[in-house]
């Protein structure tokens, strides 16, 4: 499985479904949140829905599945994934900060579960009023960067009148105790840690743009001239544009709300 992957599932005869889920005339659908260690239960239901396409119908109030588990093209998954993220800080904006900064496996597991629940959101553009059940589901790594930007732009950190952190010496080393949370490797982790406390500036330019944008290429070229400084030691990175921006905007996050100063260095 991808390590991002949007599903829907569709009814051609919906209207006790949808019905339930429309709002003032725009387009909302039941949204389900997947974790990384609910991926195979994903794949499971994906499949239920694939028999089901198959079954004969049983009324025309019930309705007909005839999209069953209809995966979506992957710039679709990753713009998806945000604005999931959006709709989850702007409703459970407590429980992604516990999740996110908690350094213990068992509370971060307990927050996640409240994170990742099912959530109904306004998905205009990827839902119409035929879907019922629309589901992202994506790596640990990838949840937890598209959720620390969405929080960084609810709290206006990435607004265009928001000054940067001040830019710092470079230092020594980038070890941080939430690195062994995130799910990537600690050079990924460690590159972006370095960029935001000595580059800040260019990473906050990238956050600001739409992800899979003409603007988000313009930022990650720009930030791409001073990506070197912070190769410490030789370090190689191999990591997609995708995992870059999330592990940028988790590392922009904690040098927000767990400054340097706080944490070992």
């Amino acid at each position: 499985m991808r390590a991002l992957v949007w599903i829907r599932s569709n009814y051609l005869d919906a209207r006790r479904r949808a019905g339930s889920c429309l709002r003032t005339g725009a387009s909302r659908a039941l949204v389900v949140a997947i974790s990384a260690a609910s991926m195979a239960a994903a794949t499971a239901a994906t499949a239920a829905a694939a028999a089901a396409a198959q079954d004969p119908p049983t009324g025309s109030r019930l309705g007909s599945r005839t999209q069953p588990g209809e995966k979506g093209p992957i710039d679709e998954a990753i713009r998806a994934q945000h604005k999931l993220a959006s709709c989850i800080v702007f409703k459970r904006d407590r429980a992604v900060r516990r999740w996110l900064r908690t350094l213990d496996p068992i509370e971060e597991e307990k927050a996640a579960q409240e994170v990742f629940r099912m959530v109904d959101c306004d998905y205009v553009g990827f839902a119409d009023a035929w879907t019922d059940i629309f589901a992202v589901a994506s790596s640990r790594a990838l949840q937890r960067g598209s959720v620390a930007e969405a929080s960084l732009r609810k709290d206006g950190f990435l607004d265009k009148k928001a000054a940067p952190p001040v830019a710092l010496p470079m230092a020594e080393g980038y070890d941080r105790p939430w690195y062994a949370m995130t799910g990537r490797s600690a050079s990924v982790d460690t590159m972006a840690t370095c960029l935001v406390e000595t580059q800040p500036v260019p990473v906050l330019e990238l956050l600001r743009t739409k992800p899979t944008s003409k603007e988000e290429t313009v930022a990650f070229q720009a930030l791409a001239q001073v990506l070197g400084t912070c190769l410490i030691n030789g370090a190689t990175v191999r990591a997609n544009l995708v995992t870059l921006r999330a592990s940028f905007a988790e590392a922009y996050f904690h040098r927000i709300h767990d400054p340097s100063d706080k944490v070992a260095s």
